[in-house]
């Protein structure tokens, strides 16, 4: 007998209102009926409802151009295009956008110009479905000891053909600390060029050579490959004017100091030199600034330098191939004479006024106030030793930070703020304890 009202177990349920599956497939249908379906086609008359097969056929192509019908059917899981061709800029009505973010200028139709096709390769089967394993079964681990780090790099290589960023990390993870563990590289770490800006450095052979030193350096091509991907060059800023001409640190550190304010000509206060540098007609306007970048065409010879950074860049990877004068000379390009550098300027002035302090002025960091070592002094002590807001304290920092932890629970200031158990407020090795 068929029950027809209600439940076995006898309790009351809502009714479900949703229709049924060929009512829904019904709707579903008569919404498509008036849509049309997205055909692609380029410049040679060639049609097709795949985007795949159009974007295929422009790679290397100098004009990159497709025109869309417009529609709302897709003969092409918009899924396949996006994660094969995502990473792809296309301009769409004056924008530059990316292709996984551009459906909508698709199913508008018009014509789109690709100005950069990346594609994104799908991966070697059978190392897939190995990485598949490593994340489904933890012991399948165990099989990455017994391959090379050729073998591993490839390994590595395929990784980037899985969509999920979560998962591609995870994998990269796994591989590299069996890489590390067992060669004493890492795949993910960059090999960092830090060079000290000049104009006349060429960023792009000195890549060239690293990567041929990089290559002689692995017999794996698929670790080469690896490690020239991870290679970077970065600019180091120069020094500026108040690195090289102000020395007041220098004039800290001295227990005794002597006036020498009767050897020179100079606008002095209360019987001492202090004046600021940019009142002074005899000097050089460009070294008023404290914060302007010297050129680096004053240092010493750019090759020298030059060979020495790089090499210390190959230290820090594990290279042993350093590099030679002669590399580093390649590297040069010509470059017009230009006038003489602020450095000599700055070093004429240091040699001219040699026991005189240079200082940058408090409120206004980029002045550069001249002033007598003992005005100097005398004025340091004012404002630390003097000063009834300053205490001299002998002990270790550690314990002071102590007593102050107990002094600040005991006065009840944790009512107010909590303790920071970061930077000074922090014992080595963890947070302060709660002093009872």
């Amino acid at each position: 007998m068929l029950n027809v009202n209600g439940w076995r177990d006898g309790k009351k349920r809502k009714k479900s209102r949703r229709k049924g599956r060929q009512e829904r497939g019904g709707r579903r249908k008569r919404c498509f009926e008036d849509e049309r379906v997205v055909r692609f086609s380029a410049k040679e008359d060639v049609s097709s409802v795949k985007p795949t097969s159009i974007i295929e056929r422009l790679k290397g192509k100098k004009h990159r151009e497709l025109t869309s019908s417009g529609g709302k059917i897709w003969g092409e899981d918009w899924s396949v295009v996006r994660r094969r061709y995502g990473g792809s800029d296309l301009v769409a009505k004056g924008k530059t956008v990316k292709l996984r973010s551009a459906k909508i200028c698709f199913e508008e139709g018009g014509v789109i110009q690709l100005s950069r096709i990346h594609e994104r390769k799908p991966g070697d089967s059978a190392k897939k479905k190995l990485l598949h394993q490593m994340l489904r079964l933890p012991w399948a681990r165990k099989k990455l000891k017994k391959l090379g780090i050729g073998e591993l790099a490839e390994l590595y290589s395929n990784i980037g053909s899985f969509s999920s960023k979560e998962t591609r990390k995870t994998l990269k993870n796994i591989v590299d600390c069996e890489v590390k563990a067992r060669f004493k590289i890492s795949f993910r770490r960059k090999i960092v060029v830090w060079i000290r800006y000049d104009e006349r450095v060429s960023r792009a052979e000195v890549r060239r050579v690293m990567q041929e030193k990089i290559n002689r350096q692995h017999e794996s091509a698929a670790v080469a490959k690896l490690r020239c991907q991870k290679l970077q060059s970065v600019w180091r800023k120069n020094q500026t004017i108040g690195q090289l001409l102000h020395n007041h640190r220098e004039f800290s550190r001295q227990m005794v100091v002597v006036c020498i304010c009767a050897d020179f000509d100079l606008p002095k206060q209360e019987g001492h030199i202090i004046f600021r540098l940019s009142t002074r007609g005899d000097v050089c306007e460009k070294l008023f600034n404290a914060k302007n970048v010297v050129r680096a065409v004053d240092c010493e010879k750019k090759e020298v330098a030059l060979c020495r950074e790089l090499n210390d860049a190959l230290l820090k990877a594990g290279f042993d191939d350093p590099w030679t004068l002669q590399q580093a000379r390649g590297c040069l390009r010509a470059q017009n004479v230009h006038e003489a550098g602020l450095i000599d300027r700055i070093w004429e002035l240091k040699e001219r006024w040699r026991e005189l302090v240079f200082s940058p002025l408090d409120k206004n960091p980029t002045e550069t106030v001249v002033l007598c070592p003992t005005k100097y002094a005398e004025e340091m002590k004012k404002m630390f030793w003097r000063n009834a807001a300053f205490e001299a304290v002998w002990e270790k920092e550690e314990k002071v930070m102590v007593q102050a932890r107990r002094e600040f629970e005991e006065k009840g200031l944790s009512k107010i703020g909590q303790w920071d158990k970061k930077g000074v407020g922090r014992e080595p090795g963890e947070g302060l304890p709660t002093v009872r």
